[in-house]
């Protein structure tokens, strides 16, 4: 549904029906905040595994303070959803669920923000954002191809 928000232009669409365009700017809104941390799991050993929107994997942040950045997952393969590695947590939480989406809300946009800056994270987003972009292009290329 991302995808169909990022082919169509938004301002074609407002002159056949403003309630969609309206749909579709906020589809647009929401999927800038994809690549940002979502949640985290907790290990036995104390440590925090922080993923994405996509539950691709971002960092782990081990119990005495150092981070460890996991490779960005590529998501060309659809059926997979999760990166290859496994987490045994123990515990799971979210910065943010529902209508409190970092797009529409201050506190949660805050709050991601604040888990970027204090673990160090922003060169690894705009790193994953761009990843995750040419991804996109490129599946819009196969797609035209495909169906002309």
């Amino acid at each position: 549904m991302n995808a169909l928000a990022r082919a169509v232009n938004v301002n074609d669409v407002e002159e056949i029906d403003p309630g969609i365009a309206n749909l579709l700017r906020g589809m647009q809104r929401d999927r800038r905040w994809s690549p940002f941390p979502y949640g985290w799991w907790t290990e036995a050993d104390g440590s925090h595994v922080i993923f994405d929107r996509g539950y691709r994997l971002i960092c782990r942040k081990r119990a005495n303070g150092s981070i460890e950045i996991f490779p960005f997952a590529s998501t060309a393969n659809f059926a997979r959803m999760t990166d290859d590695l496994w987490i045994d947590w123990i515990d799971q939480r979210w910065l943010y669920r529902g209508p409190a989406h970092p797009a529409r809300d201050e506190f949660s946009r805050l709050r991601v923000l604040g888990v970027v800056h204090r673990l160090g994270l922003q060169d690894e987003i705009v790193r994953r954002r761009e990843a995750a972009d040419h991804e996109w292009s490129q599946r819009r290329k196969y797609l035209r191809r495909r169906v002309a």
